[in-house]
């Protein structure tokens, strides 16, 4: 499905897990690239003292760290080699974020990007790249380590980018994983300000409506053998996870489209709220010629 991946590795057990993931989903076919951008703001920290002696033992202090993750990163790559893909490395020094978002612009089609278990440590980092990037993403959480595509649940928001999602990405689960997929509608109950006290303010029959957007998703997403479902309520991105893990998925799947810079840098509140709130990995579309 994907046949050039980069994962940015930062040796947390959540970046490790991202790299099996990746290489689980190559299954031996494909380039798999492992990044590991050693943060220039360790050096630039050099720049604060003013004692000689300790700036140089401070320099070598570094050095010892630059040299440590370099010999780290050869670590993962050979346990990579070792389970039958040779991996590329790529060692650099700058802006982690920045420097995995130039570097995903070489021809990949996909990024796995390793989350921590407590929502709280969401690196700034992760996000940045998550948000920077132009191609599919794949979020990974360290809580749910093991990939599956065997229950996936699609978003459906009945754009152009969330129908390319669907006819690129869900035709290749149903034939190489055989996945059991739900195509799924949230019905948001607008506008917000109304709703006050346990009342909902809201124009026609909710049933009859969520009927009609049934009838939609089926037309405009057609495949045989998938569910199709629609539900209610305030907000979108609580609705989706609530519903993924309630009822057992393995992964959920989100179609984003690219927009203004603003936009981008803000990646879409439901795409976001979904990335954080979810326990499960979420696979991020972003149309591409490559995919």
């Amino acid at each position: 499905m994907f046949k050039k991946i980069l994962v940015p590795v930062d040796f947390s057990p959540a970046s490790k897990i991202a790299v099996d993931c990746a290489r689980k989903l190559l299954n031996g076919k494909g380039q798999l690239t492992l990044i590991h951008v050693f943060p220039s703001k360790i050096r630039e920290t050099l720049t604060f003292y003013d004692i000689p002696g300790k700036v140089r033992e401070l320099e070598v202090r570094v050095e010892e760290l630059r040299s440590k993750a370099q010999q780290e990163l050869a670590k993962i790559a050979q346990s990579v080699e070792e389970r039958g893909i040779q991996p590329k490395i790529i060692f650099k020094e700058g802006d982690p974020a920045s420097a995995v978002i130039q570097e995903s612009m070489h021809g990949y089609d996909l990024v796995v990007v390793g989350i921590p278990e407590k929502k709280a440590q969401i690196a700034s980092t992760a996000l940045n790249i998550i948000k920077g990037i132009r191609i599919c993403c794949l979020v990974v959480k360290e809580a749910k380590s093991r990939l599956s595509f065997e229950r996936v649940l699609f978003t459906a928001d009945f754009s152009d980018v969330s129908k390319s999602a669907y006819s690129e990405l869900i035709t290749k689960m149903l034939k190489v994983y055989k996945s059991d997929v739900t195509v799924f509608n949230v019905f948001e109950l607008h506008p917000l300000p109304y709703l006050e006290q346990g009342m909902t303010w809201m124009v026609g029959d909710i049933e009859e409506i969520k009927k009609n957007l049934q009838g939609r998703l089926v037309a405009e997403y057609p495949m045989k053998g998938v569910t199709y479902i629609v539900v209610e309520g305030a907000d979108a991105g609580i609705e989706i996870v609530d519903f993924a893990e309630r009822n057992k998925y393995n992964i959920i799947v989100v179609a984003h489209e690219e927009r203004e810079w603003v936009e981008r840098a803000f990646l879409g509140s439901v795409t976001t709220k979904v990335v954080k709130l979810s326990k499960l990995p979420v696979l991020i579309y972003r149309k591409s010629k490559t995919v």
